[in-house]
């Protein structure tokens, strides 16, 4: 998948936004291991035509020890699934999070996600009857 995804200006914002950093730093193959990773488990929930307008928030997974003075900095990449490629909208430096990446707007796709359950509950029930 990761040949496939193009995103136009990423590699430019990285630098640009990276310039002076050395840790919690994301590089344009992160960035497409962690999308693919995510576009998977998105295909499971979603179906495809019901994923545009989704945005995403992709980062350096980051736990400190409580002992740790301050918040350490993290790039983000934020992106919006548009029909048929991802979009790059921000790309910057902030607080980091314990995680690789988290979906920004999930609460206005509640009912596609339970669309997809159901639908996919109902073909469950039909196989397990034969």
């Amino acid at each position: 998948m990761k040949d496939t995804i193009k995103i136009n200006g990423l590699e430019k914002a990285l630098d640009k936004i990276q310039k002076n950093s050395k840790v919690r730093t994301l590089s344009c193959e992160d960035v497409f291991k962690k999308l693919e990773a995510l576009q998977k488990e998105l295909d499971i929930r979603l179906f495809k035509k019901d994923q545009v307008g989704l945005q995403v928030r992709i980062t350096v997974y980051t736990k400190v020890a409580s002992c740790y003075q301050g918040m350490p900095q993290a790039t983000f990449v934020t992106l919006e699934k548009g029909r048929t490629v991802w979009k790059l909208v921000n790309v910057e430096r902030s607080n980091g999070i314990p995680a690789n990446a988290e979906v920004l707007n999930i609460s206005k796709f509640q009912a596609q996600v339970m669309a997809k359950i159901t639908s996919d509950l109902s073909r469950m029930y039909v196989e397990i009857e034969d």
